[in-house]
């Protein structure tokens, strides 16, 4: 029993009876375990900021660790900030936005998880939710005294699984069975007092698996840092790329620069020219860092980028030729680049590009000015006919009182008149309504 017992007891990763007591109080598996994480970390840092030790890491870095997405890590940190374990701020931290997670609780306390167990269990299952599920069964398998066929086997219901995992019975199921699949654990039905219940095995070879994975963990943690005898050289933060291409063990280099060519080539002056090595250098590294970059003209940001070099307005103070180059590609990785101010005006190709839009816009202006007078000359033919169809229906109507009725209205021909008149001034056919009126005396 003992044998058996002692290793398995050595691979749990998990206290219990700490974990549970957390457990019941978050009421959430995946908080609970978040926190034991951010507990880890709260308890090893040396950084202090808001009043106590901080642990400072981004959204991202934190749902990396469990595989999960930011949303959901804001939703767990949400939770254990209502529940009174954690606080959370957020501010600039060698200038980009990070979380300060401070810990509520007694942060000297231990961590209810070994997660360096913990993680080689992940690696093995495939999910922390597994691996949870599995340290349970790891824990009980070593406390049981079943026997069966030379092989211990504990006993666990479902729903217990459930309760303490906070899933659905269907849910854990599927899990059960991924661990199955597997062949990480054994699963037999076996009656006890005449009820029947799910009793779970733990394979032998599954603890010297475990063990070897987390030997070689240390092992490789524990290694001795290879330091180089040179000190760093400071001020270069960007490293030239190379194209170097090995065959049969040998390594052939194409348009490298070793430390002998970049002598020749002037880093520390610009000119208002740029060499032909100067400009060979700028297009290598230039099309190299666009390779995973989306960018519509890059021949256009090319030339950009080359103005911006050879410009002394464009970088004040500095007269390192390198460091332009890597200035101005960093602006275009973090997608900040803008055309520099004057290009359209003193470069070459910027006037050619400039004349081309010009251009371009005078025709579509043409265009547009011959639409604009067609529909014009349309609009005032169409406005015209309506005129005239009306002063004509004025006409009639003057025409038909005129000659047929004795007793007409002074005052309605006047009106009518009137009407004629001002229809005829606004560009109605003046000819067709006088052959009308021409019999009225």
């Amino acid at each position: 029993m003992k044998k058996n017992t002692t290793p398995l007891i050595e691979i749990c990763p998990i206290n219990f009876k700490q974990f549970e007591r957390l457990n019941h109080i978050i009421g959430n598996i995946e908080a609970t375990l978040l926190y034991a994480k951010l507990k880890f970390h709260i308890k090893h840092t040396k950084i202090t900021k808001f009043g106590g030790r901080c642990l400072i890491r981004s959204r991202e870095e934190i749902a990396a660790w469990f595989d999960m997405s930011p949303k959901k890590i804001d939703t767990l940190l949400k939770l254990l900030i209502e529940k009174g374990f954690i606080k959370k701020n957020v501010s600039l931290w060698y200038g980009k936005r990070r979380l300060f997670i401070q810990d509520c609780k007694n942060a000297d306390l231990e961590s209810p998880i070994n997660m360096k167990i913990l993680i080689a269990l992940k690696e093995l299952t495939g999910s922390f939710k597994d691996a949870l599920i599995y340290s349970l069964l790891i824990f009980r398998n070593a406390a049981s005294s079943i026997k069966y066929n030379h092989k211990t086997w504990c006993a666990i219901k479902k729903e217990t699984l459930a309760h303490w995992t906070k899933l659905s019975i269907r849910t854990l199921d599927k899990h059960i069975n991924i661990l199955l699949e597997k062949g990480l654990i054994l699963k037999k039905l076996f009656s006890f007092y005449g009820k029947v219940q799910s009793h779970f095995h733990i394979p032998e070879y599954i603890n010297n698996i475990l063990k070897k994975n987390i030997h070689v963990k240390d092992d490789k943690e524990t290694s001795p840092q290879i330091c180089r005898l040179q000190q760093a050289k400071k001020g270069i933060s960007i490293r030239i790329r190379t194209n170097d291409k090995k065959t049969n063990n040998n390594i052939e280099k194409k348009e490298s620069f070793t430390q002998s060519q970049k002598e020749t080539i002037n880093f520390d002056s610009i000119h208002e020219k740029l060499t032909k090595k100067q400009i060979r250098y700028v297009k290598k590294v230039f099309y190299n860092t666009i390779k995973p970059l989306t960018i519509s003209c890059p021949n256009q940001v090319y030339e950009e980028i080359i103005f911006s070099i050879t410009n002394p307005t464009q970088h004040k103070g500095i007269m390192s030729f390198r460091h332009r180059v890597f200035r101005c590609l960093k602006m275009l990785k973090n997608n900040t680049w803008r055309t520099p101010l004057g290009f359209f005006n003193h470069s070459e190709h910027g006037k050619k590009l400039k004349a081309v839009k010009e251009n371009k816009e005078k025709s579509w202006d043409k265009v547009k000015q011959e639409e604009i007078s067609s529909a014009s000359i349309m609009k005032k033919g169409s406005s015209s006919s309506s005129l005239t169809n009306k002063a004509c229906e004025y006409a009639d109507k003057l025409k038909f009182l005129l000659t047929q009725d004795a007793k007409h209205n002074p005052s309605v021909i006047d009106y009518l008149l009137n009407q004629v008149l001002k229809f005829v001034q606004q560009g109605a056919d003046k000819s067709l309504v006088q052959s009308i009126l021409k019999d009225v005396r």
